[in-house]
């Protein structure tokens, strides 16, 4: 039997706990046993290479769909298979009786589902319990036109005693993030910062004796006891964020990481980490990279794009930071490469929100954290409005308008403010550059372009980005040959000028020749 008005009502007034707790994967297989869904949604569900919320939002859809056969039972059922989400269950037939009670209706009982009224803390499932934001309480009540409640306020009152409605009783919270924000995580983000900018700035020496520093202390205290087991776990924290910058310098210098002990280094500290669920996010997305750099093989790209989901499911564990955050600049580049091949306005819509999500990332991180990757992350926004690929190329199928333009502008208007710009290393001043000379150019201005063009294949010869530099110079050459061009018409243009002044005659009669022969002609 499907839903009703009233039952449906009742579950998208849960909709935000179910997105932020239920795994999909744990209840669809009860609702296809017992036919509650139909095959394809089963199977779309299990399949899809999306998030978990992404996979919750859709079969909240679904649903909530007056066409959807599920029944409310048979929902509560699913919820309460296992015990895994008997909290769930318990607060949909709470939102159902204020639903009701609303309406003045009689609350109905289930009599096949266990009575969750009778749970006790003892008998929760093992998940940690705190009480909830009472924002989701007054968010219901306001739904429903009631005066949210708790329970001391109205001990003794029962439904259909009064219209009255108690708030349900608190027996979850959201997923528990990681916290990041601690005294230690502060120096280690510091640390790795420091480390991305050496490498950028080309000071690949001093880089190597802060990476090697790093790893000779690691191996001669991983094991020593006459070390607090916390601070050997921040040595291997230090550890994994320098086997992270080696990858990152190997990327930017385009240097085959695939089958390099690096990955494998880092997968062996991992378990050694304060928090490994971090640790494995950040290595799943610097590997997805590291295999989509196979450009010849199409397959390689997707494979990465596969590994980046894998990344940002464990992101959904952690608080918005400057590693989750990387994680969306890592999937917007290969989006980017992928953008390339396929210049569909879908794709590049899709680029540009995910750079947004990016950058939203770093709200909570210090000044100069934030300002270095939001600047990383607008470069990024400026290409893909001009129609520039990964590494500088100009993609030709792509549509650039006149608004891309204007909104590529006021990028690169904001990274040049004061703020945006100090401490701006070299790797991204040569970045900057190109997407200037490339913005002058489309506007026929090649004065300005080839100066900024001029300044972008310096850095990038000083500083071997070999991946960059084949596409800024086929950029100066295009703007030279412009500029030849442009001579040449000046100076044929002065000769006619003078020929008309000091030989008129003789002028017009050779413009009318020449008139005459293109009519020939």
């Amino acid at each position: 039997m499907k839903m009703n008005a009233k039952e449906r009502s009742a579950l998208r007034l849960c909709t935000s706990s179910i997105i932020e707790d239920l795994g999909p994967k744990d209840v669809v297989h009860v609702l296809f046993r017992d036919g509650n869904i139909d095959i394809e949604v089963f199977e779309e569900i299990l399949e899809l290479n999306e998030t978990r919320r992404a996979k919750c939002r859709r079969l909240m859809r679904y649903l909530i769909d007056p066409q959807c056969k599920c029944s409310f039972n048979g929902l509560i059922s699913a919820f309460t298979h296992d015990g895994a989400y008997s909290f769930l269950a318990k607060q949909l037939k709470e939102s159902l009786t204020k639903v009701q009670a609303q309406e003045e209706l009689p609350v109905p009982q289930y009599p096949h589902v266990e009575c969750l009224n009778d749970l006790s803390d003892n008998n929760i499932p093992t998940r940690t319990v705190e009480p909830k934001d009472r924002r989701r309480d007054e968010d219901c009540a306001n739904y429903l036109n009631v005066e949210p409640s708790t329970d001391d306020q109205n001990p003794g009152n029962s439904v259909g005693q009064t219209a009255h409605i108690e708030s349900p009783t608190p027996l979850f919270q959201n997923i528990r993030r990681i916290n990041v924000y601690t005294a230690k995580r502060r120096k280690l983000a510091a640390l790795s910062v420091k480390l991305k900018r050496l490498s950028h700035d080309g000071q690949y020496d001093a880089f190597q004796k802060v990476v090697s520093a790093i790893n000779t202390s690691y191996r001669r205290n991983k094991l020593s006891l006459m070390k607090l087991i916390g601070d050997r776990m921040g040595l291997a924290d230090m550890r994994f964020a320098s086997l992270e910058a080696e990858v990152s310098a190997r990327r930017v210098r385009f240097e085959e990481t695939d089958g390099s002990t690096t990955f494998r280094d880092m997968e062996a500290v991992i378990p050694f980490t304060t928090d490994p669920r971090l640790s494995s996010m950040t290595y799943l997305a610097r590997y997805g990279s590291s295999i989509a750099m196979d450009t010849g093989n199409a397959q390689r790209l997707d494979d990465g794009l596969a590994y980046l989901q894998f990344a940002k499911e464990h992101a959904e564990y952690v608080s918005p930071c400057k590693d989750t955050g990387m994680v969306y600049y890592i999937e917007s580049n290969l989006l980017l490469q992928k953008y390339e091949k396929q210049p569909t306005d879908q794709l590049k819509n899709t680029v540009l929100e995910t750079i947004e999500k990016g950058i939203s990332q770093f709200n909570e991180e210090c000044d100069e954290i934030r300002r270095d990757y939001q600047r990383q992350l607008m470069l990024k926004m400026a290409y893909c409005y001009l129609g520039l690929g990964l590494f500088g190329k100009r993609i030709v199928e792509g549509q650039t308008s006149a608004s891309d333009k204007d909104a590529a502008r006021k990028v690169m208007e904001f990274i040049e403010s004061g703020e945006v710009w100090e401490g701006m290393e070299k790797r991204r001043k040569m970045l900057f550059y190109h997407a200037k000379a490339e913005y002058y150019r489309q506007l026929n201005n090649v004065d300005i372009a080839r100066v900024h063009a001029k300044e972008a294949e310096k850095l990038a010869r000083e500083n071997k980005w070999t991946k960059e530099l084949p596409n800024i110079s086929n950029l100066l050459d295009q703007l030279d040959k412009y500029n030849d061009v442009d001579i040449r018409n000046k100076d044929l243009e002065a000769v006619e000028n003078i020929l008309a002044e000091y030989l008129p005659d003789c002028f017009n009669e050779s413009q009318d020749e020449s008139i005459g022969n293109n009519e020939l002609v």
